[in-house]
């Protein structure tokens, strides 16, 4: 009996021109042609035949894509809008398509005394073009995003969005330990402005950002950020200098902060505007 050839088989030859295979593949490539991509999001006007044919049929025999769109939108924002807002972690920053997206993660909801991260439910966007099409921004229109307290990290995580993306940023929430960072940066910075999150503003990371809240994570210890706020503004108001350190000249971006420090500073002020 002779013995099992291990060797891999010869590859086959190529197709020479004016093959079925070659045509296939010319054809194929002037479609990714016509999916060209919009702001970093797929178009959502240029077409090919066969995906005007797909969604024809989509809309006939899908259950949920045979309903009318506003109940669809319903759907979507169910599916990808959450209560609380989405934690942003570094897996985010892999260079993987999806990563954008799927590494997103709500707070945790603590269920026996125990912390569970539930993962958004992305994966709809995956479905179809006309799904995508539809739902691509709601996940970032409609969620309030935090992030941690490091800026580069802000940075990189900005450059990993899509500009459409970027774009569609409306919310977002930092850990008010923040204050304190940014006050102890300004002590030792001469033009501390400049050095707010390194290289751009909020306002440049997230061109229609219209609301940045501060969580309350530090107001169980009211003393060490009181301590830092007295010495670290020496001109007031204290309100105007958070606000110019956070979101630098746009003025129509909303800054709310947690109620115990908002009470605070604006008690403070009325002090000094009394005296």
């Amino acid at each position: 009996m002779a013995p099992y050839n291990l060797r891999p088989h010869p590859k086959p030859a190529r197709p020479t021109n004016g093959t079925p295979k070659q045509s296939q593949q010319s054809k194929r490539k002037k479609e990714k042609q016509t999916i060209s991509l919009q702001r970093g999001l797929l178009s959502r006007s240029e077409s090919s035949m066969r995906l005007e044919y797909a969604t024809q049929i989509n809309s006939l025999e899908s259950p949920l894509l045979r309903l009318p769109a506003e109940i669809r939108i319903k759907i979507f924002e169910y599916v990808l809008v959450d209560e609380k807002s989405i934690q942003v972690y570094r897996k985010v920053l892999r260079s993987s398509p999806l990563a954008r997206v799927r590494q997103c993660r709500p707070a945790c909801v603590i269920v026996n005394g125990k912390c569970r991260i539930h993962t958004s439910h992305l994966s709809i966007l995956r479905v179809c073009r006309q799904i995508y099409n539809e739902s691509a921004l709601i996940f970032y229109s409609q969620n309030t995003f935090h992030f941690p307290l490091d800026d580069g990290h802000m940075n990189r995580i900005a450059a990993a969005l899509r500009e459409g993306q970027r774009h569609a940023v409306y919310h977002i929430e930092l850990c008010s330990e923040v204050l304190t960072f940014k006050m102890n940066r300004r002590r030792r910075a001469k033009d501390w402005n400049k050095h707010i999150f390194y290289s751009k503003q909020l306002s440049e990371l997230f061109p229609n950002l219209q609301s940045v809240k501060l969580d309350d994570a530090i107001l169980g210890y009211p003393y060490y950020w009181l301590r830092i706020f007295s010495p670290s503004a020496p001109s007031w108001p204290v309100l105007a200098d958070v606000r110019e350190m956070l979101l630098g000249g746009a003025e129509d971006v909303k800054l709310v902060l947690p109620r115990l420090m908002a009470d605070t500073l604006n008690r403070d002020q009325s002090e000094v505007d009394s005296n």
